[in-house]
């Protein structure tokens, strides 16, 4: 069965009441083979699935600068689960969010996935270029490094538990003098 999920999901409070959906995906050492998902085991049920939330005028992801094709190759074929999930996530009414935003946590010094094409079929030099470019909003993408995650994180506490829950390091904190 396949199946898809966040690293971790939160939400964010506008100063207005407004909730957004953050979802995270932390990637540390990940590198992807260029494999056609479509055509290889579960192939035509994975083309089953995506394509109609691919196709629904209500998708975040548009067809205009890419064929459905090219989402079946990893890392895109990931990136666009979690992209229709959390769409889906919004439309459903949970968390009474209003939207979404999908990050990406990739140290900056892998640079050999932060450069990569995610899809063959997909415009753009990098990870983050070629996402952009098939999102009805790209400002809805992020790619952060986990010193920036852990920087932003709410609590000490939170900074600890995603840094020995992930392998990052935690920043060390500045004292204001």
């Amino acid at each position: 069965k396949l199946c898809t999920c966040f690293d971790a999901l939160a939400i964010g409070v506008h100063p207005d009441g407004r909730k957004t959906i953050i979802a995270l995906e932390i990637k540390n050492t990940e590198t992807y083979p260029q494999v056609n998902l479509a055509t290889a085991k579960w192939g035509a049920h994975r083309v089953a699935t995506y394509t109609p939330f691919l196709q629904a005028a209500d998708s975040p992801i548009s067809l205009a600068t890419a064929p459905a094709e090219a989402f079946f190759y990893e890392p895109a074929y990931q990136m666009m689960r979690q992209t229709l999930l959390a769409n889906e996530i919004v439309k459903g009414g949970e968390f009474s969010s209003s939207g979404f935003i999908y990050v990406q946590v990739i140290p900056d010094g892998n640079t050999e996935l932060r450069s990569s094409q995610p899809s063959p079929g997909l415009p753009g030099a990098s990870l983050a270029d070629a996402w952009r470019s098939v999102l009805r909003n790209p400002a809805g993408y992020r790619v952060l490094s986990p010193d920036t995650l852990l920087a932003g994180a709410a609590t000490d506490a939170h900074q600890d538990y995603l840094a020995s829950r992930y392998g990052l390091t935690a920043p060390v904190p500045t004292v204001a003098g």
